[in-house]
């Protein structure tokens, strides 16, 4: 049985593998039609190569001055869904930014495949919140404080 580390390492390598695939299949949308593109295909595209590319960072814990920048990014408070301090390290962040990257796939970019495994990843990440509650807490912080386990997956293995 794998130890809680391992846990950890493999889904932070499936999350961040799956993110570069999104970030890769968005420069193929927005280059789609070059050299003259459509600027919606650019617009769209270039948003979603800057979300995914986020999350990889977030997921790999590399590079570490990107790292800085991505620590200070915090989302609008919308009563209800997200409080005050939501990050992109938090569950509630995540959604966030899955929930975009999964409507983007499945609308524009016409890739239901890469949108159905970040749905299957989102799932994993909500079962881990019941089933795995000691591995969700190593995977995600809680709103706003500074916890979480947030080292590069080279040092979990």
């Amino acid at each position: 049985m794998p130890d809680l580390n391992q846990k950890q390492a493999l889904f932070r390598s499936a999350s961040a593998t799956i993110y570069l695939c999104n970030s890769l299949r968005s420069i193929l949308y927005a280059l789609q039609g070059f050299p003259a593109p459509n600027f919606f295909r650019l617009v769209i595209g270039a948003g979603m190569i800057v979300i995914n590319m986020a999350m990889v960072f977030v997921y790999t814990g590399r590079p570490p001055m990107a790292m800085t920048y991505v620590e200070q990014v915090k989302f609008p408070v919308i009563p209800g869904v997200l409080g005050e301090g939501e990050t992109l390290f938090t569950y509630k962040g995540r959604c966030v930014v899955d929930g975009i990257t999964i409507f983007c796939l499945w609308v524009f970019m016409g890739s239901h495949f890469l949108g159905f495994v970040t749905a299957a990843l989102l799932g994993a990440a909500t079962a881990f919140k019941t089933m795995q509650p000691d591995l969700f807490t190593e995977l995600f912080r809680e709103t706003g404080d500074g916890g979480g386990n947030y080292q590069s997956v080279d040092n979990m293995i």
